[in-house]
């Protein structure tokens, strides 16, 4: 039961820091990614809707991509969605079309940029944290249901749940200041 509950947090851990890798490795300084906007939540009619099911996303070159909106009614949404985004794109109009483009990296992008990746590498952490939180709660839950175990292995599991926390931390840590150091370094 003890070697379940770890492993199954493990893996929770290990899938938070993974999504988290994602998300920062689609962040790019060089060229512009659909995925980085195929994700944008758009509200209309009291839902919320992934911009990449309410249109079309296509790359026009590494500097471009082209939004071509299913509804044209929808278009003001999608442009608020994307200057809502913080990803400081530039966005102009053709033809009922939003054309997103990359804009010129300077020092201060350079820093917003950080500040975004520094923003999601906080939620992983977050998220690592609230694993663990859960995790303890419910061997605490059955601890006191069942008595299966003592002190010394509530406390040997106890520390074992806060060295898989660390580890993940620290592998956050190490992805951030990777990201940071390709983005400061690289003109």
């Amino acid at each position: 039961m003890n070697k379940e509950i770890l492993l199954k947090t493990e893996k929770l851990m290990s899938d938070s820091v993974k999504l988290f890798v994602n998300k920062i490795n689609k962040i790019n300084i060089y060229y512009i990614s659909p995925d980085l906007i195929k994700f944008l939540k758009v509200k209309y009619c009291n839902k919320v809707m992934l911009l990449h099911t309410l249109s079309n996303i296509i790359t026009e070159n590494n500097n471009t991509i082209i939004i071509d909106v299913f509804n044209k009614k929808l278009l003001p949404l999608v442009k608020k969605a994307i200057k809502d985004s913080k990803l400081e794109l530039n966005q102009s109009y053709i033809n009922n079309k939003i054309r997103i483009s990359n804009p010129i990296l300077t020092n201060e992008r350079r820093h917003n940029i950080l500040k975004l990746i520094s923003s999601e590498s906080e939620v992983a952490r977050i998220s690592i944290r609230n694993i663990r939180h859960n995790t303890l709660n419910k061997i605490k839950s059955l601890h006191k249901k069942n008595k299966s175990f003592n002190k010394d292995e509530f406390k040997l599991i106890n520390n074992k749940i806060q060295e898989m926390t660390n580890f993940w931390i620290d592998k956050i840590n190490n992805q951030y200041l990777i990201k940071e150091k390709e983005i400061l370094t690289n003109n």
